[in-house]
C-alpha cells in the first residue's frame, strides 16, 4: 500500500544513514516479489550503499539467486551491472566466490566484465580457481593468549560443508567453528550460526584472505562490548592437506570457459 505513495512523493530511494534503499532491503533478504514490485515502479538500481553495494551486488552476497535474476536485467540497464564495493568486487566476483554457476552465467552473457578485477588484482576466474591451486589444511590450529573466547583456542577438523561459499572447520571438542559470513570475513562460531549473519566470537578483518590462516592481519576478538586485536594469536594450517575437497569450485570454472 506504501509503495505508490513513496514512488509519488520521490521518496521511493531515500536511503537510511548507512546507505541502504527499501529495494536494497528487499534485495538482501531475497525477497523477490517485493525487488519486482520496486523495480517496477521506478526504483534505482543504480545506487550504491556506504560499502558501494548495490541491490545486486547485495542478492549476490547473500546467494538469493532468485532475487539476482530479477534485478540482473534492470541493473545492466542503469549501466551499474560492474559496480564494485569497497572491497573491489563486483556482482560477478561474488557469483563467482559463491559457486553461483547460474549467476554467473546469466551475468556474463548481460555483459559484464570478466576481466574487471578487486584490489588484491583477482578477477572472477581468479576468484574461482583460487581454491582449487591452494592447499587446503585438514586442520587449523589455534594458538597463542587470549584474555577473552579462550575456548576458541585448539585443533579443528575440515568438515563436509559450506558457508558462503568457502569451507568450514569444526572445534575437536566445543561448539566453535571456522567459516565465512555473508561480510566476507573469516569469523569463528557456533554451529548455528554458521552460514548466517549472527554474533561471532573471533574475526578475521580481511576481505582477500582465502583460507583463515592465509593473512597478515591480526584477527579481533569480542569482549564483552568491543572488538580488541590479538596479536599473539596464531593460526595455522598443518601440512597435509586435502585436494579433493575443493571439487566444489570446479563446476564455476566450467562455467567460464564454456561462456
Amino acid at each position: 500500500m506504501l509503495v505508490y505513495p513513496t514512488q509519488g512523493a520521490e521518496a521511493l530511494d531515500t536511503p537510511n544513514n548507512e546507505g541502504r534503499t527499501v529495494l536494497m532491503y528487499a534485495a538482501m533478504h531475497g525477497l523477490s516479489r517485493v525487488v519486482e514490485q520496486f523495480v517496477a515502479t521506478g526504483a534505482k538500481c543504480e545506487l550504491t550503499n556506504s560499502n558501494g553495494l548495490t541491490a545486486l551486488l547485495l542478492a549476490c552476497v547473500q546467494g538469493h539467486i532468485d532475487t539476482v535474476e530479477l534485478l540482473v536485467t534492470p541493473t545492466a540497464a542503469a549501466g551499474a551491472l560492474d559496480v564494485q564495493n569497497d572491497n573491489g568486487y563486483s556482482a560477478l566476483m561474488c557469483a563467482a566466490d559463491r559457486e553461483l554457476c547460474a549467476v554467473v552465467e546469466e551475468l556474463t552473457k548481460a555483459g559484464a566484465k570478466p576481466g574487471v578485477t578487486d584490489k588484491g588484482g583477482m578477477t572472477a576466474l581468479a576468484l574461482a580457481c583460487v581454491l582449487l591451486v591452494n592447499d587446503v589444511p585438514l586442520a587449523v590450529i589455534w594458538s597463542g593468549e587470549l584474555g577473552h573466547q579462550r575456548e576458541c583456542l585448539g585443533v579443528y577438523s575440515l568438515v563436509e560443508r559450506t558457508a558462503h561459499g568457502r569451507l568450514v572447520w569444526k572445534h575437536a571438542s566445543n561448539d566453535r567453528w571456522i567459516a565465512k559470513r555473508s561480510t566476507g570475513y573469516w569469523v569463528v562460531q557456533q554451529g548455528e550460526a554458521v552460514g548466517v549473519n549472527k554474533f561471532c566470537f573471533m574475526e578475521l578483518p580481511d576481505h582477500t584472505a582465502m583460507l583463515p590462516h592465509q593473512s597478515s592481519n591480526a584477527w579481533v576478538v569480542w569482549c564483552s562490548e568491543a572488538w580488541i586485536e590479538a596479536p599473539t594469536l596464531m593460526c595455522e594450517g598443518p601440512s597435509e592437506v586435502n585436494h579433493v575437497c575443493v571439487c566444489v569450485w570446479e563446476d564455476v570454472v566450467h562455467t567460464f570457459n564454456h561462456l
